[in-house]
């Protein structure tokens, strides 16, 4: 399978674990990173953190309701 074709949810597990790699002292990845791990556009990278946010809040949202 070529990185492009890889689908959403491998992308964002990898975003996640790049970041949280790079978050022990070093600088955090950005676009272009995300964009030369898996060769796809910015575009695609932008979706994907939209999706990632989107669940995060999602979390949130759920854990705060269950705490009324």
């Amino acid at each position: 399978m070529k990185a492009g074709s890889r689908p959403q949810y491998y992308r964002i597990r990898r975003m996640v674990q790049m970041v949280w790699e790079g978050s022990g002292g070093g600088e955090p990845p950005d676009s272009t990173d995300f964009m030369a791990e898996f060769g796809v556009s910015r575009r695609t990278v932008a979706r994907d953190l939209d999706c990632l946010r989107d669940r995060i809040a999602e979390k949130l949202r759920d854990g705060l309701r269950a705490q009324e």
